[in-house]
């Protein structure tokens, strides 16, 4: 996962694209087989322990998908992303914003 959070204006602008294949389950591969669904469930941010973003991913959503949200912060904090797809798959990242 990449992310970068930058502070402007009182509000903490973070943006972050988050490798992962995102397959729909209705793609089909070189020899017609159904591509399995393979996508992110769900997206969460924090900062001192509270949650201050989440998205719930499904299907639909691209390959990599790219992500911005904002939220009341300042220089210095760090911002601890995660996501688990739906097949148990986890990945982790960690932002301190400028």
């Amino acid at each position: 996962m990449k992310v970068k959070a930058k502070a402007k204006g009182g509000a903490v602008e973070v943006k972050l694209i988050a490798k992962h294949p995102m397959e729909s389950g209705q793609a089909k591969d070189k020899e017609g087989n159904r591509i399995p669904a393979h996508y992110i469930e769900r997206l969460t941010a924090e900062v001192g322990g509270e949650t201050v973003f989440a998205a719930n991913l499904g299907p639909a959503v691209s390959k990599n998908p790219y992500l911005k949200f904002y939220y009341d912060g300042a220089v210095g904090d760090k911002v601890s992303l995660h996501w688990r797809d739906n097949k148990g798959m986890e990945a982790s990242a960690e932002a301190t914003v400028k």
